[in-house]
Formats: structure tokens, C-alpha cells, sequence
């Protein structure tokens, strides 16, 4: 079984601080067996300035526009 979600979030930098920056993520969670631990990835798709871009961006990916 394989889920992938999309979402918005703040873009930290190496230490965990957080940029004036906003990207676009895609994570992805697959479970290969029942009973066997959930694998998850995320990737960055896509990064902005402002949080009003990243979301017309996804709105657009999802199909909401």
C-alpha cells in the first residue's frame, strides 16, 4: 500500500532555523507487508518566497484551481 500526500511548509536550513522561504513537499509512506514497519519518504517539489505562491502552486498540482 502506498500513500502520497502534498503539503506546505517553511524551509529550515541546516541547524533547524527556520528561512524566509516556503516549499512544496511530497511525502510518501509505503507499507510492503502487514505488520512490517511504514517506509516514508519526502522530497522537496518545488520552493518560493511566499507562502501565498507555494500555495497557488499546490492548489494547481491537486487540481483545485
Amino acid at each position: 500500500m502506498k500513500t502520497t500526500y502534498q503539503y506546505i511548509d517553511q524551509i529550515k536550513d541546516q541547524y533547524g532555523n527556520f528561512l524566509v522561504s516556503w516549499g512544496v513537499y511530497e511525502k510518501t509512506i509505503t507499507l510492503e507487508e502487514v505488520g512490517a514497519k511504514p517506509v516514508m519518504s519526502v522530497k522537496i517539489l518545488k520552493q518560493f518566497e511566499s507562502v501565498k505562491d507555494a500555495q497557488k502552486y499546490l492548489d494547481k498540482l491537486i487540481g483545485n484551481e
